[in-house]
């Protein structure tokens, strides 16, 4: 089941349990999707919502799916990983990105992080225990507190939004009635004043 709220976590055994963190993968090799799928199920906070293999697609779902972790393989078709990256972090509210490579070089690493990615993890015997590290590292304890504050802003910046007029004859008309606001305080004040004087 995909939500699109904030996950503040569900009961297990009678415990609240700690925050969902929704992620994607992306892979160029259905091989490594299923690893990588496998590996991240072993930490009971993740919640596997999608996979692809391209770059263009991981983009495409991110702006509807909410996520909360990307996992982008770097070498890609058509999108690489580090392109997708700074793709996804240009969204109003980007995920954590973890680009994953077989290529360790300076170069591939250098560009991953310039390009937006919060960590990179090489594929290599050390993939798991480095990505677990690297969870552990961006989803701490407060993750909850963080979706809920993150939630309570954009709900007020909506909320904001819908209050100012977009029409022009709209705002033309919620101006006026600010003016006759206006101008009403002012008379009372000056009505008020006058009252006092004649005392």
């Amino acid at each position: 089941m995909i939500c699109n709220g904030p996950v503040s976590g569900t009961r297990r055994n009678g415990r609240l349990a700690k925050p969902t963190i929704r992620t994607f993968l992306a892979d160029g090799s259905p091989f490594m999707l299923a690893l990588l799928g496998r590996i991240l199920a072993k930490n009971d906070r993740i919640l596997l919502i999608g996979s692809a293999t391209d770059g263009q697609r991981a983009v495409r779902s991110a702006s509807t799916l909410h996520l909360d972790l990307a996992v982008l393989d770097l070498h890609m078709p058509g999108l690489d990983g580090a392109e997708a990256t700074r793709l996804l972090k240009d969204l109003p509210n980007p995920p954590t990105v973890f680009v994953v490579s077989s290529d360790d070089s300076f170069a591939a690493r250098t560009r991953s992080l310039a390009l937006g990615a919060d960590a990179f993890v090489v594929k290599s015997m050390e993939l798991a225990p480095e990505l677990h590290a690297a969870l552990k590292s961006f989803f701490t304890d407060d993750f909850a507190a963080q979706k809920a504050k993150l939630a309570h802003h954009v709900m007020n910046e909506n909320a904001s939004r819908r209050k100012i007029p977009s029409h022009p004859h709209e705002a033309e008309h919620h101006q006026r009635a600010l003016n006759k606001v206006s101008t009403d305080c002012d008379s009372r004040r000056h009505e008020r004043l006058s009252a006092e004087q004649t005392k």
